[in-house]
């Protein structure tokens, strides 16, 4: 059953997240005032949304880390190495897709900038997610070379987390953005864990969990109307960490190594 968790587990992130959208979308119709947007008390549809995410996204936790070893003395007879194997032609396009969104979304935050709808800070977050969708695109190709770019896509979700958070503290409730929220956070740290693999430091559990968790946030918050450069980039976030699980999950075998004498 191990063997096969590279495939369940997208799998079952997926589907989750497609049931989250679904009762976002109840939650939207049935939990806030058309006027205001301030959240009604006491409706169903917004504990059922709590309980759901919560429910699903420690399933994911646990599904995640559940194989990893955690013990710091086993740690020290144990290490995590990538096997050299190919990418699936459909996990290569996925990739590529996100990696377009990605440029696409960028074009239109400095399109945006220019024409003075956004501040010059959005202006940083687009060149870095320009930059972001060429380390995709050179991990791909060139894995020894891009490896040292993973953390380029890391540092531009913290600045967009940074530069997002400024329109949405001018919001009246956080219930309209909060899934936005998580899901840039754990799209930050995925990036982080995902560019630890590359430097020897692996932690698989958390890598598979916050990027299925973002994928999750990312997914359900396409209900709350959001404008096109976020929605594209909620999308590529989807397109990237479900193929990256497959593969670090895939690629990934636990050696045990001997014990000094």
């Amino acid at each position: 059953m191990h063997v096969k968790k590279h495939f369940y587990l997208p799998i079952l992130a997926f589907l989750g997240s497609v049931g989250g959208l679904a009762l976002r979308k109840w939650q939207l119709a049935s939990a806030f005032d058309p006027i205001s947007g301030l959240p009604i008390g006491g409706r169903p549809a917004s504990a059922a949304m709590l309980i759901f995410s919560v429910f699903f996204c420690g399933i994911l936790l646990w599904f995640s880390i559940r194989k990893e070893v955690v013990t710091d003395e086993l740690q020290e007879t144990q290490k995590v190495q990538p096997i050299p194997t190919k990418r699936p032609m459909l996990v290569q396009m996925s990739m590529m897709a996100s990696a377009f969104l990605t440029l696409i979304g960028a074009f239109v935050m400095i399109r945006r900038f220019l024409t003075k709808e956004l501040s010059p800070l959005w202006l940083l977050v687009g060149i870095l997610f320009v930059l972001s969708a060429f380390s995709v695109v050179l991990r791909l190709f060139k894995p020894e070379t891009g490896r040292n770019a993973l953390l380029i896509p890391a540092f531009t979700t913290c600045i967009w987390l940074m530069a997002s958070y400024q329109a949405w503290a001018q919001s009246p409730s956080e219930s309209e953005y909060v899934f936005t929220l998580l899901a840039v956070v754990f799209a930050m740290l995925a990036h982080y864990y995902l560019a630890s693999l590359s430097f020897d430091r692996p932690h698989t559990g958390p890598a598979s969990f916050f990027c299925l968790a973002s994928v999750y946030c990312a997914l359900v918050c396409l209900a709350d109307g959001q404008n096109l450069e976020t929605l594209l980039l909620m999308l590529s976030l989807v397109l990237y960490f479900i193929p990256s699980v497959f593969l670090l999950l895939r690629d990934t075998q636990t050696i045990k190594e001997d014990l000094p004498a």
